[in-house]
Order: structure tokens, then C-alpha cells, then sequence
């Protein structure tokens, strides 16, 4: 073989082994990658839980301007069911008018915390007697935060009340 051959050859083996990456690189690149995911997947979840606590108090505003056009005209708080508004609207005692076509429900399905009271320094709830609610309970649970409480349920850690 020629001098030129040889030289020519040597230099193809060297031109393949500059390309491509090596092990260590690609491990690097990849750790590198997934740190990035883990913390986009992180900040994501947290987003999802804000956008959820956002969705409940505002559900507890509309619920709470209901109300409070209910008792403009009635002098008195709707009767519960349980622990949550009567019905799927909230109508004149009448039900010729509707302050609320549909109570809104917390994002996962569950109803949110209703209870109304005889007043604001008596724990008696108005079962018997609806004409005597004169004050209320209206609770969520939130999830990115775990101070608050709701006076009439320990479950709940959000609580608007309606003065």
C-alpha cells in the first residue's frame, strides 16, 4: 500500500470516531431533560390547584350574591338540605323569581358547605323554622392552603360570611 493510502485511511478513522457522542454526554443531557420535566410537571400541579381555589371562591361569590338577594326580598336565609342548598337553583319562596338558575358545585363534584343559622352568636341551626335564619355558613375546601376554618365544619378551611 501506498504512503497516500494509508494516511488517507487513517484519516477516515479518525473523521468517524470525532462523531456522535459519548455515553457520559448523553447521560448528562438526558438527567438534564428530565430535571427540566420534573420541575415543568411540579409547577403545573400547583397551577391546577390555584386554578381550582380560584374556581371555588368565585363559586362561593355568585352563591353568596344569591343569597343575599334572597333575603333583600324575604328577611331570611334559604333552609339547607343536609349541608347544602336546597334544589339545584335558588328561587323565591313563591318560585316566581330565581336569584341563581344552578348552584355551582366545588371542581371535583362535591357540594360546597351550606348551613344557616338563627343568628351570628348562637350555634342554632334553622331546621324547624326557615323564617328565622338570619345568618349563615358558606364553606369550600381549598386546596393550596391549610389555615382557615370553617366555623361550622372542620373540614372545610374557607368560609365567606355574609356580612
Amino acid at each position: 500500500m501506498s504512503v497516500i493510502k494509508i494516511k488517507e485511511l487513517e484519516s477516515r478513522v479518525k473523521d468517524k470516531n470525532q462523531k456522535g457522542f459519548t455515553l457520559i454526554e448523553l447521560i448528562i443531557a438526558l438527567a438534564i431533560v428530565a430535571i427540566v420535566f420534573g420541575a415543568i410537571i411540579g409547577s403545573s400541579s400547583a397551577i391546577q390547584r390555584q386554578a381550582k381555589d380560584a374556581q371555588r371562591k368565585s363559586d362561593l361569590s355568585k352563591i353568596q350574591t344569591a343569597l343575599q338577594q334572597f333575603y333583600a326580598d324575604h328577611s331570611y336565609y334559604p333552609a339547607a338540605c343536609g349541608t347544602a342548598l336546597c334544589g339545584s337553583s335558588i328561587k323565591s319562596v313563591d318560585g316566581t323569581k330565581t336569584y341563581l338558575n344552578s348552584i355551582p358545585t366545588d371542581p371535583t363534584g362535591v357540594a360546597y358547605f351550606y348551613q344557616p343559622q338563627v343568628s351570628i352568636s348562637t350555634t342554632t341551626v334553622c331546621s324547624t323554622n326557615p323564617n328565622t335564619c338570619q345568618y349563615y355558613y358558606l364553606c369550600a375546601k381549598l386546596d393550596g392552603t391549610t389555615t382557615g376554618t370553617c366555623a361550622a365544619s372542620g373540614t372545610y378551611n374557607y368560609q365567606i360570611n355574609p356580612f
